[in-house]
């Protein structure tokens, strides 16, 4: 996968897929939103995820995925060494 990337992928786009999957801050399943809500990733405050914890398990929206494309959780609260990790269902493109 790695190689795929690194010889498919310009390394500022390869960059930003990675900063846009990680949150500005730790965040467990519990600590995201009870109503649809947007939050800040790594990438910068200029694009948002959306995040939706209305149904029976979170899922986000990103700015790429097109209306109503929601990724869900399928894994949660995984803990890091420096984080924690929650496992979508598709890959989130900033723009």
């Amino acid at each position: 996968f790695l190689g795929y990337i690194s010889t498919t992928l310009p390394i500022t786009t390869a960059r930003n897929m990675v900063l846009y999957h990680i949150l500005s801050s730790h965040a467990f399943s519990v600590n995201l939103p009870l109503t649809t809500a947007q939050i800040q990733t790594s990438f910068g405050s200029s694009v948002l995820l959306t995040v939706d914890r209305g149904g029976a398990s979170p899922r986000l929206l990103g700015a790429a995925s097109g209306a109503g494309n929601f990724s869900n959780f399928t894994a949660v609260d995984r803990n890091g060494i420096n984080g924690i990790l929650h496992v979508i269902d598709r890959v989130l493109l900033p723009q």
